[in-house]
């Protein structure tokens, strides 16, 4: 067995030595090999300065995540916290800044809260209580030394100058003075001082004496001066709240409803108004009454009225005698027994037809007693109702698409309509305007004299035809993959489409025109980008196995309208024309 060369063993130790160091610094780093993992929350900081990129982030002093970014937004620190996977915080979670030590490196701590509802990819952790800034308190300390030697400079500026020192030996001049005087006129009054003291000590004496002979007395009045304090200290707080919050809901009542009791007060005002303008309205009208003025007036007081009154009631009492007497149409119907005995037929007649419906007789019985005619009447109503419905289901799109032929430098047209009565299927319609058209050739002979001698001349001319064509096809989609078949461009084909991004990049493969006579099957691959919802982008190469220069790439881009746009369109539309 050949043995390894000092080369080797050197290079191997060195190759492991750089794996170790590699693997070192993704750890410190706090990088892995694999994906970022776990999930991302944002905290929102005023300062995060001594805070590093790969800072630790702590719940109750074990490592939970990193910081993953800082970026400033609106003034402030927002960052973002990578936490591990398993690491289940309430949503109510706060989080703010922390120093180890003094000058310690900073983290961020987080404090959970008692939410049942947990944080999630995204969400944002309230901020907790900022920490103590040592350059905050640096810069107060610095406030106050500058107060300090503010205060210094002036008393240095008042004191320091020599009218300063005048008027400072003038001060101490004017305490030794008043120092003296007091000694003075203490010395004059000695007796007047002594015999003062001599009664304030017969004052408490005395005082003594009263206190002792009413010891009792006055211990039942301090402790009841004690138990009223301990109460109003007890119940002082509570009957100071209870007034605080009768205060405040009386404020939030009169807040919340100042507007009614301003509406009520202007209603009360108005009514009072009222009630005195109806006042003085009923005042007139007794006035009016008490007067030969005036309809009441001359309806209380004129004689003539009365007359005409009693004229009435005359004449009423002959319409009833006519009545009576079965005199007029409404007198026959009171007195005529015919009319009773037709009236009565009648009412007979609708009895016999109502128990015949009760009894199921006749078509109206039958679809009234009978459940199978209740039952086909639902399912024809039920029919209806889904017939209607699946109308409503049914998703139109419209659209138009246009693709430049690059060397035939013409553009081919596609006015397409796609109905979809499911998610998963679709009709598909279009009328196409294709440049090229089905190309024949046409060949003509003629006779021509030359001196005398008859030639035959062979002329062929290729004519296009058919460049209007159209297609309808059924498609169905499974997941990305769509396919589809009928007819292409008027012959029989199938297609299909891959959709990527969201539906937003389409990949399609379409064969048709299987039949052409001395050429391949019209062969057709294309892309669509739609950057907007209504717009789009196509490319792709078009008829590329065929070898009579047919084959072409084109560029082009269309636009769509769909169910909810043609309603927006067609509803304002149809308003106009109506």
């Amino acid at each position: 067995m050949k043995r390894m060369s000092p080369e080797a063993k050197v290079g191997l130790l060195v190759l492991t030595g750089l794996l170790v160091l590699v693997y070192m610094s993704l750890r410190v780093g706090k990088l892995g090999f694999g994906g970022a993992g776990g999930y991302a929350v944002e905290l929102a900081v005023d300062d995060v300065a001594g805070l590093a990129l790969k800072g630790d982030v702590l719940v109750a002093g074990i490592s939970v995540g990193v910081v993953e970014g800082i970026r400033l937004e609106n003034g402030r620190a927002v960052l973002t916290l990578r936490l591990r996977d398993g690491i289940a915080l309430p949503a109510d979670s706060k989080a703010s800044l922390r120093a180890l030590g003094v000058l310690g490196e900073k983290y961020v701590e987080i404090q959970p809260g008692t939410s049942a509802q947990h944080l999630k990819e995204g969400d944002r952790l309230q901020t907790g209580v900022p920490p103590g800034d040592l350059d905050r308190l640096v810069s107060r300390f610095n406030e106050v030394i500058g107060d300090v030697k503010l205060v210094t400079e002036r008393l240095a500026a008042v004191f320091g100058t020599p009218e300063g020192e005048r008027k400072l030996a003038e001060i101490l001049d004017g305490l030794r003075n008043t120092a003296v005087g007091l000694d003075g006129v203490v010395a004059e009054n000695r007796d007047a001082l002594r015999d003062a003291v001599a009664g304030f000590r017969r004052l408490a004496a005395e005082l003594e004496a009263v206190v002792g002979e009413n010891r009792e007395g006055v211990g039942e009045v301090v402790e009841n001066a004690r138990v009223v304090t301990r109460a109003l200290a007890e119940r002082g707080p509570s009957i100071a709240q209870n007034l605080d919050e009768l205060a405040r809901e009386l404020a939030a009542v009169v807040s919340e409803n100042r507007g009614d009791l301003r509406a009520s007060l202007g209603n009360l005002r108005a009514a009072t108004g009222r009630l005195a303008e109806t006042l003085d309205g009923l005042q007139d009208l007794v006035a009016a009454a008490g007067s030969e003025q005036g309809t009441l007036g001359r309806l209380i007081r004129d004689d003539a009225l009365y007359r005409d009154l009693q004229g009435v009631l005359g004449e009423l009492s002959g319409v009833v005698s006519r009545l009576n007497r079965g005199e007029g149409t409404l007198g026959k119907l009171l007195t005529d027994d015919g009319a009773y005995a037709e009236l009565q037929g009648g009412l007979k007649s609708l009895r016999s037809v109502s128990e015949k419906i009760d009894r199921g007789e006749g078509t109206l019985g039958r679809l009234v007693n009978e459940g199978s005619a209740h039952d086909t009447f639902n399912d024809t109503l039920k029919g209806i109702g889904e017939f209607v419905g699946g109308a409503n289901r049914l998703q139109f799109e419209l659209g138009y698409r246009g693709e430049a032929l690059a060397r035939l430098g013409e553009t081919k047209s596609y006015f397409e309509l796609e109905v979809r009565p499911r998610q998963d299927r679709f009709y598909y319609f279009a009328l196409v305007d294709d440049p090229r058209g089905d190309a024949e050739t046409e060949v003509t002979e003629r006779t021509v004299v030359t001196n005398g001698v008859p030639t035959v001349v062979r002329e062929e001319e290729t004519v296009t035809r058919d460049r209007l064509k159209f297609s309808a096809q059924v498609g169905k989609r499974f997941s990305l993959l769509t396919l589809r078949g009928g007819i292409l461009e008027s012959t029989g084909g199938v297609g299909a489409d891959l959709d990527l991004w969201k539906d937003r990049v389409r990949l399609t493969a379409e064969a048709f025109d299987f039949g052409r006579e001395g050429a391949p099957p019209h062969l057709k691959v294309a892309g669509r980008w739609t950057f907007l919802k209504h717009l789009y982008l196509t490319a792709g190469v078009d008829d590329f196995l065929d070898d009579r220069g047919r084959a072409d790439y084109f560029v082009g881009g269309g636009l769509r309208f769909l169910d909810e746009d043609l309603k927006y369109i067609l509803s304002p539309a149809a308003s106009a024309i109506r």
